[in-house]
């Protein structure tokens, strides 16, 4: 499973959307998923489709599309077993997205743009052939997807979350029953909401057009805070330089390469594992493992109970 999926079981986060209430219609058409015959296809919304129906239509079709653009890839590389196991995931985080998505678009603040979403979806195919399997950012960071969703509320306007106001402007304040703000990014020291929605749109995509916080300041929960320099404490990266990271305690500048000290795996630049407080390659097919050594997956033996070692197994062509 490729970078660009690699985020559906955290699809399910902590800030889930509320209930629609109102819907609203769009020109976004049902795109193929390239998924195998017995994929699930997105419905077509009919002439006679409901706004609501229209809604949930364009998002279940832009979901299913972006989800499981990778099929035909997996399909070449994968066994039946490991297929059908990332298919089963893929699918079940295209439903999550669709049903987040159809209720951002119901709201009547936010559209779905047909062009960049189209061209979102061929964007991932393409790069699904060449990502690093492991990857956690979604693809809502990377162009042409960060502008699929557009917002039209102008500051001071009321919203609920930030993909509803125009680019620039973030949403502020919004609680259960009350509405924020559409304002602009705050300074240090300033008031923020921190900017999620649901499992589709991560507070990394939603910056780049809709910044709690002015450039070198993040928000703490409630409070735009300055970003440590490299070399300052920090238990997250989020708490360092824009694009840094935190390693080891510090803030660096990037995530540490082969060769160098680690405490753990998040140390450690993409596709390395943290070996006995070092950077290292991951394993290949055939090596003895413990749980995230291999370029694959480790088979550890479930008998007898308890066992912690076991042999990397190459998933997908991983090696």
């Amino acid at each position: 499973m490729g970078v660009w999926v690699a985020f559906a079981g955290v699809v399910a986060c902590s800030r889930a959307p509320e209930p629609s209430q109102t819907s609203t219609t769009s020109s976004f058409a049902p795109v193929s998923s390239h998924a195998p015959d017995d994929a699930s296809a997105a419905p077509v919304a009919s002439a006679a489709a409901t706004d609501a129906g229209a809604t949930s239509s364009e998002a279940e079709a832009f979901c299913t599309g972006a989800f499981l653009a990778d099929a035909e890839l997996l399909k070449e590389k994968c066994s039946d077993l490991e297929y059908g196991n990332s298919i089963g995931i893929e699918r079940s985080a295209a439903k999550f997205c669709a049903k987040d998505v159809t209720t951002l678009l119901g709201f009547g603040r936010t559209t779905l743009d047909a062009t960049t979403g189209k061209a979102c979806i061929e964007a991932i195919k393409k790069a699904a052939a060449t990502a690093v399997p492991g990857a956690n950012d979604t693809f809502f960071t990377f162009p042409p997807c960060d502008r699929v969703f557009v917002g039209s509320v102008k500051e001071g306007g009321a919203c609920r979350w930030a993909p509803e106001c125009a680019d620039g402007l973030t949403c502020v304040g919004y609680a259960v029953g009350v509405d924020g703000v559409c304002k602009k990014a705050a300074k240090v020291g300033g008031a923020c909401t921190p900017q999620v929605f649901g499992g589709v749109l991560n507070e990394t995509a939603l910056s780049l057009h809709h910044a709690s916080c002015v450039a070198g300041a993040y928000c703490d929960g409630k409070t735009c805070v300055a970003r440590g320099a490299d070399g300052a404490a920090c238990v997250s990266s989020k708490t360092c330089s824009q694009g840094h990271a935190c390693v080891m305690g510090k803030c660096a500048k990037a995530r540490a390469a082969v060769g160098a000290a680690c405490a753990k795996g998040d140390d450690c630049a993409l596709g390395l594992m943290c070996d006995n407080g070092t950077c290292a390659e991951k394993k290949s097919a055939g090596a003895s493992c413990t749980k995230d050594q291999c370029k694959g997956r480790c088979d550890i033996p479930a008998v007898p109970p308890g066992q912690k070692e076991g042999t990397c197994t190459s998933s997908c062509g991983s090696g």
